[in-house]
């Protein structure tokens, strides 16, 4: 991998920015949320499960791509963890289903930062040539 690239990808910028969103995300799992009547699986709720960890997936891989799979396990078990502070709060609810979005978004992030990768150095083969 061109060291340009890896340096972009481990700089400063990307590290704040992986964990100011896992803070945020935190913050927004622990809030209170109304009670409202909502049906038994809620589309909405897991897509933005998804494409929060989607986000995390992809700035934790860029801030940190020495070492992948730490991310990944990272990020995975950040979600179990959300899952039981959530139990614990009174107010929100614990469920597999926003584990399994969550895992959704974590595999969606990998793929995309890979595909990502084989693209950049695809390109930057060719104008080395």
């Amino acid at each position: 991998m061109s060291k340009i690239v890896l340096s972009l990808k481990a700089s400063l910028m990307a590290k704040v920015l992986f964990w100011l969103a896992c803070l945020v995300i935190t913050a927004l799992s622990l809030s209170p949320v109304e009670m409202l009547t909502a049906p038994i699986f809620d589309w909405w709720d897991k897509a933005q499960h998804a494409s929060a960890f989607f986000a995390l997936c992809c700035l934790g891989l860029f801030a940190y791509p020495i070492r992948p799979w730490r991310v990944i396990v990272g990020l995975l078990g950040f979600g179990i963890l959300i899952e039981v502070l959530q139990y614990f709060t009174g107010y929100r609810f614990a469920e597999l289903s926003d584990f399994l979005a969550d895992s959704v978004g974590v595999t969606l992030g990998t793929f995309t930062v890979w595909l990502a990768e084989k693209w950049l150095l695809k390109s930057t083969k060719k104008s080395n040539i």
